[in-house]
């Protein structure tokens, strides 16, 4: 993946080497907010071998508005799957906290209020 892309549109997670796929995209979603994007790219890499594909790992990059394109700031790559089940039952447990009607605050204990 390039450092500097024209559009998020091109914020493509595969890899070619020497005209090769090393490293495919399955699926990914990209969420923008003013000067800044997040990607969580879902892909695969293949074996050092080459005959095969590795298990699907996890990819989340930061991209910053650079002029009249975007640059890679940062990335780390969820490679466990306890790794990405573990994030993924914490998004899913803030959910109901982020949604939650103006006024309702939380608990000391991160729990939202019985009001």
């Amino acid at each position: 993946m390039a450092d500097w892309i024209e559009s998020l549109d091109d914020a493509r997670w595969d890899l070619e080497d020497d005209g090769r796929e090393v490293r495919r995209e399955l699926d990914r979603r990209v969420v923008e907010r003013g000067g800044w994007a997040t990607g969580a790219y879902l892909y695969q890499e293949r074996e050092p071998r080459g005959d095969g594909w590795r298990a699907p790992r996890v990819a989340l990059v930061r991209w910053k508005r650079a002029g009249d394109g975007w640059r890679k700031v940062s990335g780390i790559n969820l490679t466990d799957a306890a790794q990405i089940t573990a994030l993924a039952d914490a998004l899913a447990a803030w959910v109901p906290q982020i949604t939650a009607p103006a006024g309702s605050g939380a608990d000391d204990d991160g729990d939202l209020d019985d009001a």
